[in-house]
């Protein structure tokens, strides 16, 4: 009597378009046989039709067409949201330069932000006014606002591609004395 591990169990079913019935045996101890041959007419068998239509996996992806143009409507999604993403870096950037410049312009005096004081025995002096002083905390409060901005467009954009990528790699420390 042959006997076949679980292993060629599986390849018996694998090959069941060429061979459509097992046969299981008992024997007296209990174990379990299965084969392709029909048994002798002294042995004991059960015979076992295997369905073809059982058991049988569905392709990942139905249509490989279909796959294909999913990925590629991902594909053209991702790339839109990055650019969507870049371009809002680019644009709290030009925001930042601009603050920064209206702070520079800012920072110069005009005839306006000059008070005169001192109209006594001496002689009187000039000193800035408090709306100078007023107009420069809103403009440096200004530059503030698209750092964080920018901070937060790049911080956006970077944890995107973090994301993209998979899992963050280790970080390796370097030495500050290096």
């Amino acid at each position: 009597m042959r006997r076949y591990s679980p292993i060629a169990l599986f390849l018996a079913m694998s090959f069941a378009a060429t061979a459509q019935t097992i046969y299981k045996q008992v024997d007296k101890d209990g174990k379990v046989t299965y084969t392709d041959k029909p048994p002798s007419k002294d042995q004991a068998a059960q015979k076992v039709d295997i369905d073809t239509e059982r058991n049988v996996s569905n392709p990942l992806v139905s249509k490989p067409a279909q796959s294909r143009e999913s990925a590629d409507s991902q594909l053209k999604r991702r790339a839109d949201t990055d650019a969507a993403r870049g371009q809002e870096v680019e644009e709290a950037r030009a925001k930042l330069d601009l603050a920064k410049e209206e702070l520079e312009r800012g920072k110069e005096p005009q005839e306006e932000d000059w008070k005169t004081v001192g109209s006594g025995a001496g002689k009187p002096a000039a000193i800035l006014n408090e709306a100078y002083f007023e107009r420069v905390k809103q403009l440096e409060a200004a530059v503030r606002q698209a750092e964080e901005e920018l901070n937060s467009a790049r911080s956006n954009s970077s944890q995107k591609k973090t994301e993209d990528q998979g899992p963050p790699k280790p970080n390796r420390r370097r030495s500050s004395e290096s």
